[in-house]
C-alpha cells in the first residue's frame, strides 16, 4: 500500500493491542512465516480460524478483539503497523479482518 513515510502520525502501531492475542495469530500463521511473509503467511478461513482456536478461550479472545478493534476506530491514524504481523494495512480493511474473524469465532459460540 501507499503512504507518505514521512507522516508518522498517520502511523498507528498496533503491536501493544495485538500482544494478549498473539497465541491466536501464532495460530493463523500457517502459511510461512510473517517474518518471510508478512500478512500472506496467515490464513483467515474459516476452517483456519477455527483450527486456530481450538485451545484458546473463545470468550477472552472475543473480549480482547473487540477491544482492539474499538481502539483502532477511535483511532485517527488511517493506516496501522504491526511488526508481529509485518505489514500495514488501511485501517478500515484491519477492522474488516477483525470482524470477519469475530463472525466466524461467534458462528460456533
Amino acid at each position: 500500500m501507499d503512504f507518505d513515510s514521512t507522516n508518522e502520525k498517520d502511523l498507528l502501531e498496533i503491536d501493544v493491542l495485538l500482544r494478549p492475542t498473539y497465541d491466536f495469530w501464532d495460530g493463523q500463521e500457517t502459511q510461512c512465516l510473517s517474518a518471510c511473509c508478512g500478512i500472506d503467511a496467515f490464513a483467515f478461513w474459516k476452517e483456519d480460524i477455527k483450527l486456530a482456536i481450538d485451545k484458546l478461550e473463545t470468550n477472552e479472545l472475543i473480549k480482547n478483539l473487540v477491544q482492539i478493534r474499538t481502539e483502532i476506530e477511535k483511532r485517527s491514524e488511517n493506516i496501522v503497523i504491526s511488526s508481529k504481523l509485518n505489514n500495514l494495512m488501511d485501517k478500515t480493511v484491519f477492522i474488516e479482518l477483525i470482524n470477519h474473524i469475530l463472525t466466524t469465532i461467534k458462528s460456533d459460540n
